[in-house]
């Protein structure tokens, strides 16, 4: 079996809402924590299907307009402190971060989001039972069109 699926975005864009709408059935009435959730705008699109959803994030200043927005968001560095319980973990942050903390992450499945081509992210997930979802052209923050990877990686 082929371990990545592409779907072609095609004429419309990828969003946080539609990605979101793709990892549905994997959180659906669960307890999802968004690592690196910066002020909590994909919290919102998850708790649509969620339970319920605990965002993560080192920065203190988005952690607290998370908050204002009322997203449960603790504040703490995934690097270091103890993550929250949940059924399933979202992750998508920095490169030079991502490895450090999939490694610390509990034995629960994982989503992560990547973009494609970091070899040595890809390199790592290889060694995890992953399956990887190519979506393309996907809008980010900066209304810029990109490629975008789902790895979705369960528990061993």
């Amino acid at each position: 079996m082929d371990d990545k699926i592409k779907i072609k975005a095609a004429p419309f864009l990828y969003t946080p809402e539609i990605i979101a709408d793709i990892i549905s059935p994997i959180i659906k009435d669960k307890v999802v924590c968004d690592v690196g959730c910066r002020a909590g705008v994909f919290m919102g699109h998850l708790s649509k299907y969620a339970r319920e959803v605990i965002g993560m994030e080192r920065d203190k200043h988005a952690a607290t307009v998370g908050k204002e927005r009322g997203y449960n968001i603790i504040q703490g560095n995934a690097r270091t402190d103890v993550f929250p319980e949940a059924d399933v973990y979202y992750v998508w942050v920095d490169i030079p971060n991502l490895i450090p903390i999939l490694e610390r992450l509990p034995n629960k499945p994982i989503i992560v989001g990547t973009y494609p081509n970091y070899p040595k992210i890809k390199e790592y997930l290889k060694k995890r039972n992953v399956i990887t979802l190519l979506i393309s052209n996907v809008k980010n923050e900066s209304q810029q069109r990109k490629d975008f990877e789902l790895n979705f990686l369960w528990p061993k």
